[in-house]
């Protein structure tokens, strides 16, 4: 049973990776993200810590 996760691993790395190539190629910017957010407004102040 040890063997098995790192076989499906090596099988699976090469798939996984042209799926995060091809998903990056067609990414397009957020826009419009939390529009109604108050951290969205000018007169927000920020909290440091």
């Amino acid at each position: 049973m040890r063997g098995q996760a790192a076989c499906w691993r090596a099988s699976q790395d090469p798939a996984l990776g042209d799926y995060i190539r091809w998903r990056n190629q067609r990414a397009r910017p957020k826009s419009g993200f939390a529009t109604r957010s108050k951290i969205r407004h000018p007169d927000y102040l920020f909290k440091a810590a």
